[in-house]
């Protein structure tokens, strides 16, 4: 018999996310599965890294994606030679909690004493309008 791949199904997931996993443990074989092959499908964004050399285990480990759709084919082989394939797609998010914040850099060499270093890291107000 042929064996039976499993994606694990669609998933979605909000940044920040250090480490995000696909679970294909679930595939089947009426003896064992012999080889697991991961591919990401080319309309898929190309954001993010394969870690561990995954996409040749039951388990993708994936970093560094950024918000957006992903598809990712299994597929699955037995002993035979015999294969079968499933997609799991992936929706990444944004944090919602920062969509509201802004993020300030400068750079540039400050010189200062301590004592005005004081001023740089005492909360700063807003007088009223």
């Amino acid at each position: 018999m042929a064996p039976k791949a499993n994606a694990g199904g669609d998933k979605s997931i909000t940044l920040p996310c250090d480490l995000i996993v696909i679970n294909g443990s679930l595939s089947s074989d009426d003896v064992a599965i012999a080889k697991y092959h991961w591919t990401r499908d080319p309309i898929s964004l190309a954001a993010g890294s394969v870690i561990e050399n995954s996409d040749e285990t039951a388990v993708l480990k994936l970093i560094g994606l950024v918000p957006g759709r992903y598809l990712f084919h299994l597929t699955v082989f037995d002993f035979q030679g015999a294969s079968s394939s499933d997609t799991a797609s992936l929706i990444v998010e944004s944090p919602k909690h920062l969509m509201d914040h802004v993020e300030i850099m400068i750079i540039a060499d400050i010189n200062f004493s301590l004592k005005t270093k004081r001023q740089f890291t005492e909360p700063a107000s807003v007088p009223d309008a």
